[in-house]
């Protein structure tokens, strides 16, 4: 069961939100971002499609949906005909799915009530003893009250009640063999519960389930230690556990669901979120997708190593930043440098700003988020992620810079290259040439203006507008106004496309009738034409080769040069 896109419209906290860009090969997704950022609401519209599906009880308006018309209804939950306060809600949900039809949640007698299995960030059980079991049928049966996702999770006695169920089954069975060479189904779970508690624990053991009838659970074995109980857990090991547990005996009920975990990183640290997810990644069925929302670089970490195994088995969904007021796309992202510092900063805050990637070049252009680096950072984020651009102003601040950040760098991640990167101007050949030859990069033409506004790029976005039959009078307009950079009163050069720039801005929005052309000409080409230099531009292959000359490439990947 694979998500291909969800729109909320009016939820919670959402204007409107729109998830696109998932393909059917997503097993994972990921929505990475700070506390508040929207992650959880997201997993209530996904819950409030599972609760309707069930039929299950109870609905607060006030806390679903983002607008109140009638102040009066505060704190108040409306019960009464379920089916239609459900579709109140629902009717500001849309999810689609690559592989099914769609869903109708309240009148669904079929695949939708297992569309979504839900885990929320309260699953918090510091002890558990069993004073009785209920009987199967009604354990089957039971369908629990629409809780919302920051209600405590309680689901760890239902599925321990569920493996005595299995326990039972075995004893009433006559059928049924202890042989452990032939592990029978009534034994299959219990083990392989057990087999991956020791994986991800290899110090802990499961050894039973205690008298279920009174003062039952989970008893363990952990080193030289014996009837280690659940309550004597690390809230880590419980949590983890706890996931285990529910995992397997859902992927024994359900072939195929959108299984959602908030937060599945609690009280773990990195190497154990890493054999978790290991875990998670074996047990979970083939058909299954498997949502995250985390905050731990080491969840993001396993999964970027994934990514390089299976390069479309992962999805991040980034929730850094968004102004949910407006109506706001969000698309999967690529793990770039700038990826990663958002990461760092909502795990580690302030250190974040200490995490240097591989490469760092200092480019012209005013502060450190100017507009070049801002360019070249979105240019390249993809192809060369470990490489962050910042910007220094002009080229005797990109000297001084260079030089600072290189000695500075030099001495805290010795890994780091700095690089220096200047507009030609005007340079003469010799001038490029000896100081290409001092290790610098030097732009093949003046600015990096004359890259985003050229006849290639500005083609590309006319014809992405639909209106190719307007490009010849377009082209004609821009060569009028670049021919008149020379002579009076502008006393430019033909090369000077920066000067020119917002007159060619001025021109595509009139013939083109743009209505969100930006308020100058840098937003309209960080808009709109920069995402069209990709790698199958000549113009992105030009650049790259003034940054990334061919033969210091060569020599870098090369360790024997």
């Amino acid at each position: 069961m694979r998500i291909s896109k969800v729109t909320l419209d009016g939820f919670k906290r959402f204007h409107h939100l729109t998830i696109n860009g998932l393909t059917g090969e997503d097993r994972f997704v990921f929505l990475l971002g700070p506390n508040g950022s929207g992650k959880s609401s997201l997993f209530e519209a996904f819950n409030v499609c599972r609760s309707a599906a069930n039929d299950q009880q109870g609905f607060d308006r006030l806390y679903y949906l983002r607008q109140i018309e009638d102040a009066h209804h505060f704190d108040q939950k409306i019960y009464g005909n379920e089916r239609n306060t459900w579709r109140e809600a629902l009717q500001k949900i849309q999810v689609e799915f690559c592989d099914h039809p769609s869903p109708h949640w309240t009148s669904s007698t079929g695949w939708e009530s297992h569309a979504f299995h839900m885990r929320g960030s309260h699953r918090n059980t510091p002890d558990y003893m069993s004073q009785n079991i209920t009987p199967h049928d009604q354990l089957e049966a039971f369908r629990p009250s629409a809780g919302i996702i920051l209600s405590t999770d309680l689901r760890l006695d239902r599925n321990y009640q569920k493996l005595v169920h299995h326990g039972q089954k075995a004893i009433l069975n006559p059928g049924i063999s202890s042989d452990e060479e032939s592990a029978t189904e009534a034994f299959r779970l219990f083990r392989k519960l057990q087999e991956s508690t020791r994986r991800v624990f290899p110090d802990l053991t499961l050894e039973g389930l205690g008298d279920p009838m009174g003062g039952g659970t989970f008893i363990f074995s952990k080193n030289h230690s014996t009837k280690w109980r659940f309550k004597n857990l690390s809230a880590g090991e419980k949590s983890a556990f706890d996931l285990l547990l529910d995992l397997i005996v859902t992927a024994n009920e359900v072939n195929e669901t959108v299984y959602c975990i908030d937060e599945p990183e609690l009280h773990m640290h990195n190497q154990l979120q890493s054999r978790l997810m290991d875990e998670i990644d074996r047990i979970a069925p083939p058909e299954w997708q498997v949502w995250l929302a985390t905050h731990s670089i080491g969840m993001v970490r396993w999964a970027t190593a994934k990514l390089e195994e299976k390069s479309n088995s992962i999805a991040f969904l980034d929730f850094h930043g968004r102004n949910f007021d407006v109506a706001v796309e969000i698309n999967p992202e690529k793990p770039t440098w700038q990826f990663w510092r958002n990461q760092f900063h909502v795990a580690i805050g302030e250190l974040a700003d200490l995490v240097v990637p591989d490469e760092i070049v200092i480019c012209e252009g005013d502060g450190a988020d100017g507009f070049d680096a801002k360019v070249l950072q979105r240019i390249f984020g993809d192809t060369h992620p470990r490489t962050a651009f910042q910007s220094a102003g002009g080229c005797n601040e990109v000297d001084k810079a260079g030089a600072i950040l290189a000695t500075q760098l030099d001495r805290l991640t010795p890994g780091c290259t700095v690089r220096r990167l200047y507009d030609r101007d005007d340079r003469t050949d010799t001038e490029m040439n000896k100081s290409r030859e001092a290790g610098n990069r030097i732009l093949s033409v003046r600015e990096i203006e004359n890259y985003i506004f050229d006849f290639e790029v500005i083609e590309l976005f006319v014809r992405s507008e639909q209106q190719e039959v307007k490009w010849d009078t377009i082209k004609s307009e821009i060569d009028e106004e670049i021919a008149s950079l020379e002579g009076e009163p502008r006393n430019k050069t033909l090369d000077d496309i920066k000067s020119a720039a917002p007159k060619i801005r001025q021109i595509l929005k009139t013939h083109l009738a743009l209505t969100q052309a930006g308020s100058n000409y840098y937003e309209f080409a960080l808009e709109h034409l920069v995402p069209l230099i990709t790698s199958s531009t000549e113009v992105y292959r030009r650049l790259e080769r003034d940054i990334w000359p061919p033969e210091t490439a060569k020599e870098e990947s090369d360790p024997s040069m």
